[in-house]
C-alpha cells in the first residue's frame, strides 16, 4: 500500500543546499534497518513503505542508497520475508546485484542466489530487465564499496558522481526507474576511523582499485554487553 511520507523522512530526503528533492513516480523507503538487523523481522509493524503502487506487469529497476556497511537493509527487507515483501509488492520478484565475490564459494553461492542475489554486471541486469511479463524488480546499490567506507552513525554520505550506467540500462530495456532510501543502514555499525588521507584508507583504496572489493574495518555491540562486537547496534 502506498504512504506518504512523513516530516522527518522529508528533511533526510533533501539535497545539500536543503531543497526538498522532487518526488519521483516511484518511491520507496525502507525501515530503520537497526530494528531489522537487530529482531530479525518488522518492528512496531514497520515494513518497506512504497509511496506508490508496483504495477506486476512491468520491470522495476532501483537505486538503493546508502550502501552501509553491509548493505544489511537492502538484503533483510528485499532477499527475505522478514519485514514482509511478498505482501507489500504482491505479484513481484525481488533480485539484488552482489559484487563476483560473493559468488565464488559453491555453497555459499547458492544459498545467495536462492534469495534472489545475482552478479553485479551488465549482462545479469540486462537478463532480468528484459524479461518478458514484467514482474521483476532489480536492486543496484549504487554507491558499492567506496560507499561503505564512509558509512558512520549520524550521517549520510552518498557516491552519486559517474553513477549513471544503470539508468541507461533501465531506459534501453524499458523499465520503470525507482529509488530507495534505507533510514538508520549507516546507525548499525561503527567503523575504525579511516577518513580520507590516513594509512587505513589508503590501504582499503588500494585493494578497491586491484579487487573491486575492499575491507570495511566494523564494529558493533557484543550479545550481553554493548562496548564491542559483530551484532547490529539496536
Amino acid at each position: 500500500m502506498a504512504q506518504k511520507i512523513t516530516k522527518d523522512e522529508e528533511e533526510i530526503l533533501q539535497d545539500p543546499e536543503g531543497d526538498e528533492l522532487p518526488p519521483p513516480p516511484y518511491w520507496m523507503m525502507i525501515p530503520p534497518a537497526s530494528s531489522t538487523a537487530a529482531t530479525g523481522g518488522p518492528t512496531g509493524g514497520t515494513s518497506p513503505r512504497p509511496t506508490a503502487e508496483l504495477d506486476p506487469s512491468r520491470n522495476y529497476l532501483t537505486g538503493f542508497h546508502p550502501h552501509g556497511v553491509l548493505a544489511t537493509g537492502a538484503f533483510t527487507n528485499l532477499c527475505m520475508e522478514g519485514m514482509g515483501f511478498s505482501s507489500v509488492f504482491p505479484g513481484i520478484r525481488s533480485h539484488l546485484m552482489m559484487l563476483h565475490w560473493g559468488f565464488w564459494a559453491p555453497v555459499f553461492r547458492d544459498y545467495i542466489m536462492s534469495e534472489g542475489l545475482v552478479l553485479s554486471d551488465k549482462e545479469s541486469a540486462a537478463h532480468i530487465l528484459s524479461r518478458k511479463g514484467g514482474g521483476n524488480l532489480l536492486s543496484i546499490v549504487t554507491g558499492g564499496v567506496q560507499e561503505s567506507l564512509n558509512a558512520r552513525p549520524g550521517a549520510y554520505k552518498l557516491v552519486l558522481r559517474n553513477r549513471k550506467g544503470f539508468i541507461r540500462l533501465t531506459l534501453m530495456h524499458g523499465a520503470a526507474l525507482m529509488p530507495i532510501f534505507s533510514f538508520g543502514e549507516n546507525d548499525i555499525y561503527e567503523q575504525v576511523e579511516n577518513s580520507p588521507g590516513s594509512w587505513l584508507r589508503w590501504f582499503q583504496d588500494r585493494l578497491h582499485k586491484s579487487t573491486r572489493g575492499s575491507i570495511p574495518l566494523f564494529y558493533g555491540r557484543g550479545v550481553f554487553q554493548y562496548s564491542f562486537g559483530l551484532v547490529p547496534y539496536r
